[in-house]
């Protein structure tokens, strides 16, 4: 069984990439553990699990995905777990946060520091930003709109916001989450980091046409489905 350390930073990214790795490894092939931060009786921070997605038979490939709680924490909770990991026998570790708040020109130093530091042997770590933030992907994915409400078509998105999704570069979109909430908003539905609301779009998602389409066009996209192919392959 392979094995997978997935650190996101927070629980819209950890909803995705769970049902991210359940479209291409497939439900009946994976084993998916969700885990949480909390501080215990001693003020300490630590990680416990919150759920267990199994077909309960023999599986191929073992999952933990990390919900940091922050972009910042990302780095420094692959750090504080690498040793355990490598004692778990983890194959690889991968990271996702968000640029955003930061800005666009700022990528190349975050990057920079991402990976500053960073054991990478024997388990190889990989730390990769959703630019600007994970919600450019969901944005992207554009056939999701008609599916939240019949009449978020992109000519009426044009019309009222003034942006086509479709051609736009999407990663150069500052605030996309925020993006999102205005198009929901036109059929008077909201965006927001509540659990509910981020279930409901990322079921609405189309994740073939994620996985096989928008891997082309969005650079971060690409690189994070790549480390993901690399662990699965």
């Amino acid at each position: 069984m392979k094995k997978l350390a997935v650190f996101v930073e927070g629980q819209t990214e950890q909803l995705f990439v769970c049902k991210l790795l359940e479209e291409i490894a497939g439900k009946n092939n994976i084993t998916i553990e969700k885990k949480k931060w909390r501080i215990n009786k001693k003020g300490i921070r630590v990680f416990t699990t919150v759920d267990v997605l199994s077909s309960n038979k023999k599986t191929s490939y073992n999952i933990l995905i990390y919900d940091c709680g922050s972009d910042s924490k990302v780095k420094s909770d692959i750090s504080e777990n690498y040793d355990n990991l490598v004692k778990n026998n983890y194959d690889k570790i991968i990271g996702l946060r968000d640029v955003y708040p930061n800005k666009y020109q700022e990528i190349g130093k975050i990057e920079k520091y991402l990976h500053y530091g960073i054991k990478t042997k024997p388990i190889s770590v990989s730390i990769v930003l959703a630019v600007m933030e994970i919600e450019a992907w969901f944005l992207a994915e554009a056939s999701h709109f008609t599916k939240i409400h019949k009449k978020l078509t992109i000519d009426r998105i044009v019309k009222h916001l003034n942006f086509d999704i479709t051609k736009e570069d999407i990663e150069l979109r500052n605030h996309p989450a925020q993006d999102l909430n205005n198009i929901y908003g036109l059929e008077s539905f909201a965006y927001n980091k509540r659990r509910k609301n981020c279930e409901r779009t990322i079921k609405a998602l189309d994740f073939n046409l994620i996985y096989l389409d928008l891997v082309n066009r969005i650079k971060y996209l690409s690189k994070f489905i790549y480390e993901i192919n690399s662990f699965l392959t």
